[in-house]
Parts: structure tokens; C-alpha cells; sequence
């Protein structure tokens, strides 16, 4: 669905010379490149120069559109948590392979310096994208954002996409088509590994771990939260912006030779859920019925889970992708941007992560 106002879009190198010749953005290292392709050693001494590359693909297309990019880069510069920091950030490639195959283009940030704490290891959180891909300005923000309050953070990657071609209906579609139906199973799968990638990070706690999603990503948190089987050691938060969720529980029958999912599954005895959750919802969003909402919360409420959910009502203006400022030039009346929706429910996810995880 968001993939449907991609009017041409702008690569990390056209990005980096509008803000070397605009001035709208302070912070032109945000999209600096490497020097030299060489390996540099992932470190949180602060004594190597930090390297800020996100994709492998300098350039990866990374909005839907050039004035779409303008505002997310401009929201980016303005942040007053990033403006504030006096540390530095460091964002290499998080290239991995999925047990079945997909080649997830992640990335991987965090930061040093500004007080934070180094020499050991952090806090993980794992980001999964909306239904346009992990190559995405709003997402290199948002985790500019949380690595600044001392968490490594990873871009996750579902559809397998190093170049921005998520932003394309044609290629997108047919893989995100494989999540649905009997292929929904998947989608928790390869968000558990990517999440368990996180862990695997010499940087990374694992015993402290959080996944947050968007729209598509929203549902792939939220699938990992209500699955059967047991929860990722560590997960102790998961968060869900404008989620496409519901009541579905993925059902692990591998032991008994079934399929996985909800429809015709054995019953099993399900482990308590011990991570808390955020729903973050627009009354008003299209894609999200109340009811699959309330489904959703019955399932976390069965086997114990601590949940909040923070509803924005229909009369506020905010839909579908409130979060995000580049909705704001989107015609499709589904879509919008809520700066009150979104200020206060990244405010709510923001506690809700120091809270679990600490930093």
C-alpha cells in the first residue's frame, strides 16, 4: 500500500549532494560515505574513525519521491534528541542469509562518545520495515535516533532488497505475497532471525533485546509476540507502529509433522509471553480494523503478556502511517501524517524501550 505514491525517488549519492549544496540538513555525515571500501573493524572505543554507510548500494533508492526525501531529511536534521548528542554514529551494512535462503541487506548502527557507555556490550533493538523495504531515510533516522540512547540497533530486511526496489509495486509485491496465506508463518521466521542475528553481534546483550515494526513490520513483531513457540531469548519489548495486525498465532507442528499456522492447528500449550507490548493505532487507518486490533490484544492478553495499546481517535486526522512526515505529501487519503500522533507515540516507545532494556 505505501508503495503506491513511488513517483521516482532519490539514492543515497543524489541525496548526499542536495545536502552539500541546499543547506536544509545539518547533519550531511548522516549519508557520508566510506573513504575507502575496505573492511573497517566494528568498535565502540571511539578510537577509529566512525564510518556512516548504510547499504551496500550507494545508490539505493531511499523515498518515494525527491520532496519526500526533502522532508525526511529535514526532519532528520531538526531532531532535538539527535541534535543534542555529542557523540558520534556509526552505520556499516548488515549483509546475512536466512536459514531458507533470503539474503537480508540490513544495516546495522550505532553510536559513540556522548556519554554513552562503552567497552560492553548494549542493549539490541531490530527495526522491520514497512511494506516499501528496509532501504528507507525514516528508518536510517529513527535508528539514528535510538542508537544515540546508547542501543545497537539493525535495519531488518524481509524482502531481500539492496537497491530500493521496494519502493516498486511490481517487484515488491510478489514478495510480500509470499507472507500471506500459508506462506504467513514465514513472516515470523525470518523476523526471529534477523532478531537473532542482532544477538549474535559481539556489540549486542543478548539478554536484552527488542523488535519494533511498521505497518508490515508491525504485523512481523507482533507474529514473533503471539507465536507458540517460545519467544527469542532476551526479547523483553516489542513494539508496533500502526501494525497490520490481528488475531493470528502461529502454531509451530513441525514435531508432528503438520504445517504452521493458525487454521487447523493442534491445540498446544503455548508459553506464557513475558515481553511487554505497545500498540500504536489510528482509529482511522483503513488497513487496521479495531476488531483486528482487539484480536490481537485478546491473544497477548491469553497467555499473560503486559500490552498498552495508544489508540488515536478518528476525528484527530491521523491514518495509516501517522508516524511519518513524508505521508504528508501523500494523495492517498488512507495515508497520513499526525505530528501529535506521532510525537506522542514515539514518546510512549521510547519509555517503554528504557524501561525494559535500560541503556
Amino acid at each position: 500500500n505505501e508503495s503506491k505514491n513511488a513517483t521516482g525517488g532519490m539514492s543515497d549519492r543524489t541525496l548526499t549532494l542536495l545536502l552539500a549544496t541546499g543547506a536544509t540538513f545539518a547533519c550531511a555525515s548522516l549519508v557520508a560515505r566510506v573513504r575507502s571500501r575496505a573492511a573497517r573493524r566494528l568498535t565502540m572505543s571511539g578510537a577509529a574513525e566512525p564510518a556512516v554507510r548504510w547499504a551496500l548500494d550507494d545508490d539505493a533508492r531511499t523515498a518515494a519521491s525527491t520532496d519526500q526525501a526533502h522532508i525526511l531529511a529535514q526532519a532528520w536534521g531538526s531532531d532535538p534528541e539527535i541534535g543534542v548528542f555529542g557523540g558520534t554514529l556509526c552505520a556499516v551494512p548488515f549483509v546475512r542469509t536466512t536459514t531458507d535462503g533470503l539474503v537480508m541487506h540490513g544495516s546495522l548502527a550505532y553510536c559513540n562518545g556522548g556519554g554513552l557507555r562503552e567497552g560492553s556490550p548494549r542493549p539490541g533493538v531490530c527495526l522491520v520495515h514497512t511494506a516499501v523495504g528496509p532501504q528507507d531515510l525514516y528508518l536510517r533516522w529513527r535508528a539514528h535516533a535510538l542508537a544515540t540512547r546508547g542501543y545497537v540497533v539493525l535495519i531488518a530486511d524481509l524482502l531481500g532488497d539492496p537497491h530500493g526496489d521496494g519502493w516498486e509495486p511490481a517487484w515488491c509485491g510478489p514478495r510480500r505475497e509470499v507472507y500471506t496465506g500459508e506462506g504467513r508463518p514465514l513472516l515470523q521466521r525470518r523476523t526471529r532471525e534477523a532478531l537473532q542475528q542482532l544477538a549474535e553481534s559481539p556489540l549486542v546483550d543478548a539478554s536484552r533485546l527488542a523488535l519494533v515494526g511498521w505497518c508490515f513490520g508491525g504485523r512481523a513483531v507482533m507474529d514473533v509476540l503471539k507465536a507458540c513457540t517460545p519467544a527469542p531469548p532476551g526479547l523483553r519489548a516489542v513494539v508496533s507502529f500502526h501494525g497490520v495486525v490481528d488475531g493470528y498465532v502461529p502454531h509451530d507442528l513441525t514435531a508432528t509433522g503438520g504445517s504452521e499456522g493458525s487454521a487447523g492447528a493442534e491445540a498446544v500449550a503455548a508459553p506464557p509471553i513475558t515481553a511487554r507490548a505497545l500498540l500504536c493505532h489510528a482509529e482511522a487507518d483503513p488497513f487496521v480494523p479495531r476488531d483486528g486490533v482487539d484480536a490481537c490484544l485478546a491473544a497477548l492478553g491469553e497467555r499473560g503478556c503486559r500490552w498498552e495499546l495508544q489508540a488515536f481517535g478518528a476525528a484527530g486526522g491521523a491514518r495509516h502511517s501517522f508516524t511519518n512526515p513524508a505521508q504528508a505529501l501523500n494523495e492517498n487519503p488512507a495515508f497520513s501524517y499526525d505530528a501529535r500522533a506521532d510525537a506522542a507515540s514515539w514518546a510512549a516507545a521510547r519509555e517503554l524501550l528504557a524501561d525494559a532494556l535500560g541503556s
